[in-house]
């Protein structure tokens, strides 16, 4: 996926740094990496939205949404589901729990574990609308472009 930002700012967060300046400045975006060991997730913020890019681990999930809140998210605009593996997803459901989330944008990789099972009942009870990414899709997050 490419973002084409008229203003980038971008961190790189490790697993130590739980602190942050809270939401990015008014037409700004920031791009923060979420690294918490196995599997990542990354954070998009840009013109009042927020979006989460995969939410590693289950047992991972409550580092996340700790993560999320440093950062002055009260709620999500998307999340985005790279793959239906559990190092992507396992997360979500503790994303759930905290915030509203509007949208889901899912890859459409054909996966039946109970891991994807348990996330698409968590997506269902969250009410989310669904998206399927394909290939050449365009996004507009906050202002800023997002190509699949």
């Amino acid at each position: 996926m490419l973002l084409a930002p008229a203003c980038a700012e971008l961190e790189l967060l490790t697993g130590g740094s739980r602190g942050g300046p809270g939401p990015p400045p008014s037409g700004s975006l920031s791009v923060s990496f979420i690294d918490v060991g196995q599997g990542d997730g990354v954070l998009v913020q840009a013109g009042g939205e927020s979006y989460l890019i995969d939410a590693v681990r289950l047992e991972e999930g409550p580092s996340v949404v700790d993560f999320l809140r440093s950062r002055g998210v009260d709620s999500l605009d998307g999340i985005v589901v790279s793959n239906p593996d559990a190092d992507h997803i396992g997360g979500f459901l503790d994303v759930f729990d905290a915030f509203p989330v509007e949208t889901v944008f899912v890859s459409g990789d054909p996966n039946s574990t109970l891991t994807y099972n348990t996330f698409l009942r968590g997506v269902r009870d969250e009410g989310a609308t669904t998206e399927v990414l394909r290939a050449g899709m365009l996004m507009d997050w906050g202002g800023v472009r997002a190509d699949t």
